[in-house]
């Protein structure tokens, strides 16, 4: 955030009073070290140093668990697809022999069932999870 946007949304009145910093996990301990008399060289006492990470790297999981559910329902999605190819076929299959036909199931017919289940499975699993990613992981469970 620019200074004229901080100074608007903070009311800082002109000065400055918080520094965000985004480091490499493996240098905060580093920039931990150096940032207090980088940020205030005649009182590095003063600033203090803390360490979001932690929380950022739950609320990644967090956000990477409720992503892989909504794919996992659309893999769902898409098994149910198969098993109605499935039983589409099958009763196609028993119907034709019951009426003394050739049981024939053509194999574009199979290719357009499949197809169609896959797209249904990916937009039933990928849409919502695209949605959840966005959401904070409190926010996501509430809606649902």
């Amino acid at each position: 955030m620019g200074f004229r946007v901080a100074n608007q949304l903070r009311s800082l009145g002109g000065h400055p009073t918080e520094l965000y910093l985004r480091a490499a996990p493996d240098q905060v301990t580093a920039v931990n070290q150096v940032l207090p008399f980088t940020a205030n060289p005649a009182q590095p006492e003063a600033v203090q140093v803390s360490r979001p990470s932690d929380v950022l790297s739950a609320r990644a999981a967090a956000k990477n668990a409720i992503t892989g559910l909504f794919l996992g329902l659309g893999a769902v999605v898409v098994l149910g697809g198969l098993a109605g190819v499935g039983l589409g076929a099958l009763a196609t299959a028993v119907y034709a022999i019951a009426t003394t036909q050739t049981p024939v199931v053509p194999l574009s017919a199979v290719a357009a069932g499949l197809a169609v289940a896959l797209s249904v499975g990916l937009l039933a699993g990928a849409y919502p999870a695209s949605q959840a990613a966005r959401l904070a992981p409190a926010d996501a469970l509430r809606a649902s």
